[in-house]
């Protein structure tokens, strides 16, 4: 599960290393995006300078091409905040368990909204990839790094244990228990 996958870059590399390594093994992707309409606020605490409403627009048409070869990727367009929770994302999705959850919304709402989203269908093991979670000057109530502690003191039972650094400013964690 990719959550702001703008072009496709690392959904892509996932679908073809699991194809090259793990081809055996069923597995569905999912990839969440705005796509056309670009990035936008719906809540003012996540207002920061760097971040601009309009920015990190790439074709959906495009995107969508890349990934015909694979069935078993499924994109959802929309903002999260009007698409994630309706009866479409939910059927595109079943009852597929998380392995590897990659958050890059850079904004505290929308990856909330994701983390909930994901949430009944975590397992122990599941991965958990965050994304600029130092943006907002290291503010730890704020962007990915904000929406995490909400999740888990919303989410008492669900433990996570730092697994690695990623990229830059990225961070992730296993789920240890649930």
């Amino acid at each position: 599960f990719e959550f702001g996958i703008y072009e496709g870059t690392p959904l892509y590399s996932s679908v073809n290393m699991h194809k090259k390594h793990f081809n055996s093994i069923e597995r569905n992707f999912y990839g969440f995006d705005s796509f056309d309409d670009g990035f936008k606020y719906f809540d003012d605490d996540d207002k920061h300078p760097f971040f601009k409403e309009g920015d990190f627009t790439s074709s959906y048409i495009k995107v969508k091409k890349r990934f015909n070869k694979y069935p078993n990727v499924n994109l959802i367009k929309g903002y999260f905040e009007e698409s994630i929770f309706n009866k479409k994302t939910t059927e595109i999705c079943g009852e597929d368990k998380c392995a590897i959850i990659f958050i890059d919304t850079d904004l505290m709402n929308p990856s909330k909204i994701a983390l909930d989203f994901i949430k009944p269908i975590l397992q122990q093991g599941s991965i958990i990839i965050l994304d600029d979670f130092f943006a907002y000057k290291g503010d730890s109530n704020k962007g990915t790094a904000g929406a995490l502690k909400n999740f888990l003191s919303e989410n008492s039972t669900i433990q996570l244990r730092e697994y690695y650094k990623y990229g830059q400013g990225g961070v992730s964690f296993m789920v240890e228990s649930l």
